[in-house]
């Protein structure tokens, strides 16, 4: 069995654009890697996700400024906390307590491009 001319240039000329697809979709995801890397300098940030083990929610304040909610049994989204030394990071629970909520604090120094986890309560 022969194969024609055609059909190995057809072959070919494939192969090689599946080949500059990939090479296209690898540097692309570099990039977005590479342009987290750069925002985390340029903007000077680190990154904290809350782990809320318990079956109550808690709100989450960063230096006196609520940042969001965090549902019970359930992990924040990763939030975004300026470069700094002595961060404040204060929870308080909503609901589901007897006579007073449950209220944890936390000092720490966060380095920019770091990425933390808090675990609550």
């Amino acid at each position: 069995m022969f194969i024609k001319k055609s059909d190995c240039f057809l072959t070919i000329l494939i192969s090689i654009a599946i080949a500059l697809f990939s090479c296209n979709q690898i540097g692309q995801n570099n990039e977005e890697g590479n342009k987290k890397i750069r925002d985390c300098e340029n903007f000077k940030y680190g990154t904290i996700v809350v782990i809320n083990s318990s079956k109550n929610p808690y709100d989450f304040y960063i230096d006196n400024q609520k940042a969001c909610r965090i549902e019970a049994k359930s992990n924040s989204q990763p939030i975004n906390i300026s470069e700094g030394n002595g961060r404040s990071l204060y929870v308080e629970q909503i609901s589901g307590y007897i006579f007073t909520p449950t209220k944890r604090r936390s000092v720490f120094n966060v380095v920019r491009c770091s990425e933390y986890t808090w675990n609550i309560p």
